[in-house]
């Protein structure tokens, strides 16, 4: 028989921005407490968590962290990751941006959280460096969490729309990857496939050499 351990009372009790309220419903036999956090939202704490200080707050306190320092340091206007999330919204939402018609225009929105640029950093974290840019993994879907990622240049090759996949002698790689391994410009693989050659020809079939004229 597994024995469910004595419940330590914490009621009344303040932990950072916590205040323990009542015992909540154990998981796993572990306990916990629901708790008011002093901007007024309940939140349900592990009472290990509450003891050792690893939880402060209901989740406040890191947005208004992350906001203090957009002030203090001028995030929000010379932060590169503050750029990025402009590009985005103006992309997607401002018809005459020159990008728009592929953005916007066929649909591509910015999730209502991100109309908030704390809210943006909060899920994406900062730019890792002037390399990377928003890159969505599915490149019909939206600017959301769970779409977005930091990718660099080269990783996002393998995720535009032009993007198409080659086989030969039954090995499948995407046109850049193809470019990368055989030296050649990627440019050329799509004109050749839009010609309508072969995979092997696209790949593979020699340059055409520009005749010199002669004096």
């Amino acid at each position: 028989m597994t024995l469910i351990p004595p419940t330590v009372d914490l009621s009344g009790m303040r932990f950072s921005e916590l205040t323990a309220l009542r015992v909540a419903d154990p998981i796993n036999y572990k306990q916990r407490w629901e708790c008011l956090c002093d901007c007024g939202k309940t939140v349900t704490v592990y009472s290990y968590n509450l003891r050792v200080g690893s939880v402060k707050s209901c989740g406040c306190r890191r947005i208004r962290s992350m906001r203090q320092v957009a002030e203090t340091h001028g995030l929000s206007k010379s932060s590169s990751s503050y750029a990025v999330w402009c590009a985005i919204r103006d992309r997607c939402r401002r018809s005459t941006h020159h990008a728009y018609h592929r953005y916007g225009g066929r649909g591509i929105k910015v999730c209502e959280r991100w109309d908030s640029f704390e809210a943006f950093c909060e899920d994406m974290g900062e730019r890792p460096s002037m390399g990377h840019s928003i890159d969505r993994i599915d490149n019909d879907g939206n600017y959301e969490p769970e779409n977005c990622r930091w990718s660099t240049k080269r990783e996002q090759n393998n995720n535009t729309a032009k993007n198409v996949v080659l086989t030969v002698c039954g090995v499948s790689r995407t046109a850049a990857q193809w470019s990368r391994i055989l030296n050649i410009r990627d440019k050329l693989i799509y004109e050749r496939i839009a010609y309508g050659w072969s995979d092997e020809d696209a790949l593979f079939r020699p340059a055409a050499k520009k005749s010199r004229k002669t004096a």
